[in-house]
């Protein structure tokens, strides 16, 4: 399989999931058109970021999806400081007006020509358990305009605290019913 295949499946899986989500509690869990205006977002253009620990490999899960280094992955702690997107081409511009995290973003920005992931915006988040606080700030304001969160944990990171605090903390925020958990390195 490719990375298109692999992406056109999680985009049927993510529809099927929304539709089960708004059978099961009679509501849409899509943010409102008004909503992704005044944050920036295009209305037709889906934001996911990884989000998870220190070294729980959210860049070389992004790197793997892109078939290429968008981010660059390291045994250094922590490596990742600012958000990192990888989006189509044609929609770099959409990235100045993202107001949830155009302070945050790196400048090393990786864009792509493959049409079928057009609408997608991934996004490689620092980690949440960092020594860095700023980190911490850069992934908590990610999520006020992230449609998806990709939570990657490992088997190290797995009952970490820090998870479920971030998650506490979160809930009162944002729609947490949008996110997909990720246990990744369990070989």
């Amino acid at each position: 399989m490719t990375l298109i295949d692999d992406l056109l499946a999680v985009d049927r899986r993510l529809d099927d999931l929304e539709e089960a989500l708004a059978r099961h509690y009679g509501r849409s869990f899509r943010p409102l058109e008004t909503e992704r205006a005044d944050k920036g977002v295009p209305e037709d253009l889906l934001t996911i970021g990884l989000v998870g620990g220190t070294g729980v490999g959210k860049s070389s899960i992004v790197n793997a999806l892109a078939e290429r280094d968008v981010s660059r992955a390291s045994s250094r702690r922590p490596t990742t400081a600012r958000a990192i997107p990888y989006l189509h081409e044609d929609r770099g511009h959409a990235l100045s007006r993202m107001a949830f995290i155009r302070e945050h973003l790196s400048e090393d920005r990786v864009f792509h020509r493959v049409d079928a992931i057009r609408s997608l915006a991934l996004f490689d988040l620092p980690d949440i358990d960092s020594v860095a606080e700023e980190h911490g700030r850069v992934v908590e304001a990610a999520a006020d305009g992230l449609d998806l969160f990709v939570w990657i944990a490992s088997l190290t990171k797995y009952g970490d605290r820090e998870f479920h605090d971030w998650i506490r903390r979160q809930a009162g925020r944002i729609d947490i019913t949008n996110a997909l958990f990720v246990l990744n390195k369990i070989d």
